[in-house]
């Protein structure tokens, strides 16, 4: 029985070996697993940062020429071969164009070494370009035609990193092995464009290699047009257009660099706006269609310039009037945004004369002001402003004469104080405070910090409160620190400063200081010729003001 005993130990101390043994192949299965995830995560983020330096090294030969078939010799003057090369393709070229000029080593030894020309700006180096393509189109470029020893042909073409030449060099001979042009693969274009289902007036399909075409392919329903010069092998643009429009296509002669078609859209507009049907949907249901007999599509992409260009005459009218406000010889009469349009003039007669020329403008394109809607207010100055104000009218109507008014989201007063605008926003932050501890109460500390910056620190036009009081601005300020503290469940009397530099959020006053920086830098920034009186006058008092507000109180007193 003893033998029997032992052999019974042996196996159950071999099942334990094994166990042990499968539980650390298990183990070693898992440890392997992440290091082959870590290995492909490191991968990728080689890639990654691969990628990123191939593109930054292509990006910061955005602006150079390669030259490639220059003869090289002892003592050249790069300049002066460059100068002789734009002359030569009939653009004209200063020194002053160039950032630097230099030979760097050839890919192959036995050729001279390609000259990098690095122009200060991309756009002449583009147009540089553009002219040597369209000379080498008619003839090509030798050295000799430069003056220089031998007859080599001249390349001048981007300067592209190594990577990209073999990807271009590759894509050139798949193209000629296969005969590449826009008729290949066409029939798959068609089958593509037929399940997506989606209406399309014009189709435009840019290097369309229409130097190897020997015809433009049909698409049933659209009328095809392309253009007939070529600059190089894959050039060529193929518009196509739906026979239902009409619509005039052509290829302009004054543009001789490049490859363009010009497609007249005029009758396109009149097609969509003649033919388009809307509907109501309330719920689940939807109205009967009607027809838009007026206005612009509401929510369309081209709505805005359209309005724009529509309007335009009036806006012109009004400031060609030099009648109203103006600021340093700027006329500031009206200030339009969409169709809200506000006047502005020192004196009842001046606004009624531009209300007049509103309504001429009504009558001949067949509008109809909202009367109900329009209103009048009288900013006084203390001791100035007069008891009565002379009325205004406007298609025969007297105008009322309001105290405050909500313009495009923000309340203006009479008396030029902003406590009422700083109470609107006070309320309307206390109706998104209490939405966002409703909602999102089992949320994380982080998650709420992240929805708080999102929702509660807007403040909008909060950086034109010039003029609210200290009473205003505090309950303002009380509202947004009570919101944070109800939505992170902090103590009612906890410090604020404390519990915003603890996570790491702007209190009011930084937020307000922000808000104030980024207007000044828009402002500063923005070509409208309104907002470029204001920025150009640094006594103005709005910029006085903002600088002010950006700044650390012991600094006030110097300005």
């Amino acid at each position: 029985m003893e033998p029997l005993e032992k052999v019974a130990e042996n196996v159950a101390a071999l099942r334990q070996e094994i166990s042990e043994l499968k539980t650390s192949v298990a183990e070693s299965r898992s440890e392997v697993k992440a290091c082959n995830e870590r290995v492909t995560k490191v991968e990728i983020h080689l890639e990654r940062i691969d990628m990123d330096i191939h593109e930054r090294d292509q990006w910061s030969r955005m602006n150079n020429v390669e030259v490639k078939g220059v003869p090289q010799g002892k003592n050249e003057n790069l300049f002066n071969i460059m100068k002789t090369l734009g002359d030569k393709i009939n653009y004209k070229i200063d020194k002053s164009y160039f950032n630097f000029y230099t030979r760097v080593q050839s890919m192959d030894p036995k050729n001279p070494k390609p000259i990098i020309a690095c122009f200060h700006s991309r756009y002449v180096k583009e147009d540089f370009i553009a002219a040597a393509r369209l000379y080498m189109k008619s003839s090509p470029l030798a050295s000799s035609d430069l003056g220089l020893a031998g007859n080599s042909r001249i390349f001048v073409n981007d300067h592209l990193t190594a990577r990209n030449k073999d990807l271009l060099a590759k894509a050139k001979k798949a193209a000629r092995e296969m005969d590449f042009n826009i008729n290949h693969n066409f029939d798959e274009f068609e089958a593509l464009f037929a399940a997506m289902d989606t209406p399309c007036e014009i189709i435009i399909l840019t290097e369309c290699w229409l130097l190897s075409a020997p015809y433009l392919p049909t698409l049933s329903g659209y009328t095809a047009h392309g253009t007939i010069k070529h600059l190089n092998q894959n050039s060529g643009i193929v518009i196509y257009v739906k026979d239902s429009l009409d619509c005039k296509v052509y290829e302009p002669d004054c543009i001789k660099e490049a490859n363009c078609l010009v497609c007249e859209i005029c009758n396109i507009f009149k097609f969509w706006y003649q033919n388009q049907i809307n509907v109501v949907k309330w719920s689940d249901g939807i109205s009967d269609a009607y027809r838009l007999e007026c206005g612009v599509r509401q929510g369309g992409i081209t709505s805005p310039k359209l309005f724009n260009l529509y309007v335009n005459d009036l806006i012109v009218g009004l400031s060609s009037m030099r009648v109203g406000c103006s600021i340093d010889g700027v006329v500031i009469n009206n200030i339009s945004y969409a169709d809200d349009m506000v006047l502005l003039g020192p004196t009842t007669k001046s606004i009624n004369e531009m209300l007049r020329v509103c309504e001429s403008f009504a009558a001949e394109h067949g509008l109809v002001y909202n009367v109900e809607k329009c209103v009048c207010m009288v900013f006084g100055v203390v001791g100035k402003c007069p008891r009565n104000t002379p009325p205004m009218f406007l298609s025969g109507k007297e105008l009322k004469i309001v105290k405050t008014f909500k313009y495009l989201g923000h309340v203006l007063a009479d008396d030029l104080k902003d406590d009422d605008d700083i109470e609107r926003e006070r309320r309307a932050l206390a109706v998104r405070g209490n939405m966002l501890a409703r909602r999102f109460a089992r949320c994380s500390d982080q998650v709420k910090i992240t929805l708080f910056k999102a929702f509660c620190q807007g403040f909008y036009t909060g950086g034109l409160w010039v003029r609210g009081t200290k009473r205003s601005l505090d309950a303002l300020r009380i509202q947004y620190n009570n919101i944070f503290r109800m939505l992170l469940r902090l103590p009612k009397f906890c410090s604020a400063s404390e519990m915003f530099a603890q996570t790491r959020t702007d209190g009011f006053h930084a937020v307000i200081r922000k808000k104030m920086a980024s207007l000044i830098r828009r402002i500063r920034s923005s070509g409208n010729t309104i907002l470029r009186t204001v920025a150009d006058r640094y006594d103005s008092p709005i910029i006085r003001h903002l600088v002010r507000g950006t700044m650390p109180v012991a600094l006030h007193g110097q300005l």
